[in-house]
């Protein structure tokens, strides 16, 4: 109880701010360190027929193991990572990333969720069944019954805009593999979730000894509670 009403020294993350000793991704400068540019889709539902890459250009199919999220033969979602470009600057990479040439085929799309629910709606995925991903009912308590002792009922459908968490720091990754172990500095907030799913891939190739080091995080508002495709 001595801490209320008094002010609190912190110790802890404040003075390497304020200094600015503070690192982020971005601030972990490594020797022979690379750039990966990403090439994203202009489509929301699209084949792929074919890719021209320059050097340094990789596709899906250069990768030894499919990763989750980058498109191989089908894009489903517009800004679809299809090719990743890598330079010893990042303005070399986005350089390189304006030479990538993309021949797409256009399939049908739909952007209403409750007409994309529908059994005839285009398919997000051309291999699923259908657009529902996840269907569950629950069951607490006596509805009917609450519904008949109500003393008025109002139905309605409540729609909310879009929103997109909008951090200074937008998302970053820089790894490194000494041969043994493949360190991962990433502007996180599920370090441990990455870790997992990074050795899910590295483990078949060999790789067995995974580190996942979140630095400082220059904002994130659970935009970075997942695990994105840039970091596989």
């Amino acid at each position: 109880m001595r801490y209320i009403g008094k002010p609190v020294k912190r110790i802890i993350e404040d003075p390497p701010l304020i200094t600015g000793k503070a690192q982020f991704v971005y601030d972990i400068q490594l020797p022979g360190i690379l750039y990966a540019y990403f090439v994203r889709s202009q489509y929301p539902h699209a084949k792929i027929k074919s890719i021209s890459c320059p050097e340094g250009c990789y596709t899906a199919k250069d990768l030894p193991f499919p990763v989750m999220g980058f498109a191989k033969d089908e894009i489903v979602y517009e800004g679809q990572p299809l090719a990743v470009v890598v330079a010893e600057d990042e303005y070399t990479a986005r350089d390189l990333a304006e030479k990538v040439e993309v021949e797409y085929e256009p399939l049908p799309h739909i952007l209403d969720p409750w007409k994309a629910m529908e059994e005839n709606a285009p398919r997000a995925r051309s291999d699923l069944p259908t657009n529902i991903g996840a269907k569950d009912t629950v069951i607490a308590g006596d509805v009917d019954s609450a519904f008949k002792r109500a003393y008025k009922i109002i139905k309605g459908e409540l729609v909310n805009q879009r929103v997109i968490p909008s951090a200074m720091e937008p998302r970053g990754v820089t790894a490194y593999y000494d041969g043994r172990r493949v360190t991962i500095w990433s502007s996180t907030q599920v370090p441990y979730d990455i870790k997992k799913t990074l050795f899910k891939y590295l483990a078949p190739l060999g790789v067995y000894d995974v580190r996942v080091i979140q630095p400082f995080v220059g904002g994130a508002f659970g935009s970075k509670g997942f695990v994105y495709p840039e970091e596989v």
